[in-house]
């Protein structure tokens, strides 16, 4: 009877570690990507017809959709601040996009069937830095210029003498937040991140975004909302633009103006875009655990049940 006892453990042991294998890889199996664009391997000058970067559609080349001073790659690498636990080394010759002109959006197709189309949360990232009056940002599917999806820094000071940070949403709309313990974005090192949750069934996603964040605290990687945070809930960021139908974000754009600098700009919706966007290992996802657990658990039932 204990050997027909054990054989059974082994049989069920090996079973649940099937079904969580199979359960792991259908995490993993999941279609996803990273998009980085760090200007390191673009030459200096124009950014127009320049490609570079990862994750992008074969051919794709940065085109301007809104027409304004054009963004130039220029010298030198930007940085998170220290106390961000940002930890994303940039490789090559540093470089960075930067312009003194007036309002210009660069864009470029992402590669494969876009971004979060398989409702993935997408998570991204991106450094910056503001001279006096510059602004500097992202934009979130938006080729044909109508609506405005941007997440775009630019400084300002609020009621409560801080730093204000604006979302700018369908051209007109925006949403404001302090960036804690700052009274000014300018000549200071600048770190965004933010996750964007598209809702497959409706048409409002959710966009969170945070400032100058700690990256290693689990109220951001978790996504619970608290100071530094502002968040976006009223807008159809992936199927919003004129022309764009298709679920998930197809292209990502970049602008910076009126003295903006930008660098590192990284979109993924990878099971491990948390990390692939700020260089932390966030805790994994109750789901994964409880996977991991159930292979903890099977591989401790085939021990018992060899050594019976």
């Amino acid at each position: 009877m204990s050997n027909l006892g054990s054989t059974s453990q082994i049989r069920l042991a090996r079973l649940a570690l099937v079904l969580a294998a199979a359960a792991i890889g259908t995490v993993s199996g999941v279609r996803a990507s990273t998009v980085i664009a760090g200007f390191n391997d673009d030459s200096l000058g124009s950014l127009i017809g320049q490609g570079g970067g990862t994750g992008f559609a074969s051919g794709s080349a940065w085109a301007m959709t809104v027409s304004g001073g054009g963004e130039t790659v220029t010298s030198g690498d930007l940085s998170a601040p220290a106390s961000s636990g940002y930890s994303l080394a940039q490789t090559g010759t540093g470089q960075q996009l930067y312009s003194s002109g007036s309002s210009s959006i660069l864009t470029r197709t992402v590669a494969g069937s876009g971004l979060g189309a398989s409702g993935q949360t997408i998570w991204f990232s991106f450094l910056a830095e503001l001279d006096s009056g510059g602004r500097a940002g992202i934009n979130i599917d938006d080729p044909q210029n109508s609506p405005y999806n941007r997440v775009l820094l630019r400084n300002a000071t609020t009621s409560t003498s801080q730093s204000e940070v604006q979302l700018y949403i369908d051209g007109a709309t925006s949403v404001s937040m302090d960036v804690p313990g700052t009274t000014s974005l300018v000549d200071a090192p600048l770190l965004v991140v933010g996750r964007l949750t598209l809702n497959t069934s409706g048409t409002k996603d959710t966009l969170d975004v945070w400032v100058n964040p700690d990256v290693t605290s689990a109220s951001v990687y978790n996504a619970a909302v608290g100071a530094g945070e502002a968040v976006q809930s009223s807008t159809d960021f992936d199927t919003a633009s004129a022309g764009v139908t298709a679920p998930g974000v197809q292209s990502v754009g970049v602008l910076a103006y009126a003295g903006g600098h930008l660098d590192n700009v990284i979109f993924s919706d990878d099971p491990n875009a948390y990390t692939e966007v700020t260089g932390f290992a966030a805790v994994p996802e109750p789901s994964s655990a409880a996977l991991l657990g159930i292979a903890i658990g099977a591989a401790a039932l085939m021990r018992r049940g060899r050594k019976a």
